[in-house]
C-alpha cells in the first residue's frame, strides 16, 4: 500500500474527545504501512501496493456495538471491535477497504481489568480491527499467530508493549 487513512468518526459522546488526538492516527497510519510489506492479507494482493488505502474508523457505545453485532454477524452480545471490510475504489488510485468499530464501555473495561491504559488499548485495537480489514483473522491457531505477530510488531514501534502479556 502506498498510504494508509483512517477517517475517525466519534458516534458517542462516552469517548474522551482528547483520546482521538493523542493516539495520533497518522503516525498510527505511518507505523502499520512501514509494516506493509509484510500486510498483505488473504483478500489483498501485492497489486494493491501502489494503491493508497483508507477506512473509517468509528468511535460507538456498547449499544450500537450490540446491535451491529447481532444485525450483521447474528452475536446477541457486545464485542471490543467489529471490522467489514468493504473493497470500493474511492478514486482510480485509492481504495476504501471497510469500517472498523470499536465500543467504549468493553474497551474501558477491558483495559481496567488488563491494567492498559485506555490509550494503548485502543491503539492495539484500532491495529486489529485494520488488520481485519486487510484480510487477516483469527479463527485457527496458524491465523491468529500471524495477526498477533503482526500486531505486536507494529505497537512494538509505537513502543506500546505486548497486548497479550497483561497482569491481572
Amino acid at each position: 500500500m502506498k498510504n494508509l487513512s483512517l477517517q475517525p468518526h466519534l458516534e458517542s459522546p462516552k469517548w474522551p474527545k482528547t483520546l482521538l488526538k493523542d493516539s495520533n492516527i497518522d503516525l498510527l497510519c505511518l507505523a502499520i504501512v512501514e509494516y506493509s510489506s509484510f500486510l498483505y492479507g488473504p483478500k489483498l494482493s501485492k497489486n494493491c501496493k501502489n494503491l493508497s488505502l483508507n477506512a473509517n474508523l468509528v468511535l460507538v457505545d456498547n449499544a450500537y456495538n450490540q446491535h451491529l453485532n447481532t444485525v450483521f454477524l447474528q452475536k446477541e452480545k457486545t464485542t471490543n471491535v467489529l471490522a467489514f471490510p468493504l473493497y470500493t475504489f474511492d478514486s482510480t488510485d485509492t481504495l476504501h477497504i471497510g469500517d472498523i468499530y470499536i465500543a467504549y464501555e468493553t474497551v474501558e473495561k477491558e483495559a481496567k481489568e488488563q491494567n492498559k491504559t485506555l490509550l494503548n488499548h485502543l491503539i492495539h485495537l484500532i491495529i486489529h480491527g485494520t488488520l481485519h480489514l486487510l484480510g487477516y483473522d483469527h479463527q485457527n491457531e496458524t491465523e491468529a499467530f500471524l495477526m498477533e505477530s503482526s500486531e505486536i510488531s507494529i505497537l512494538n514501534s509505537r513502543n506500546i508493549p505486548n497486548p497479550y502479556i497483561y497482569e491481572v
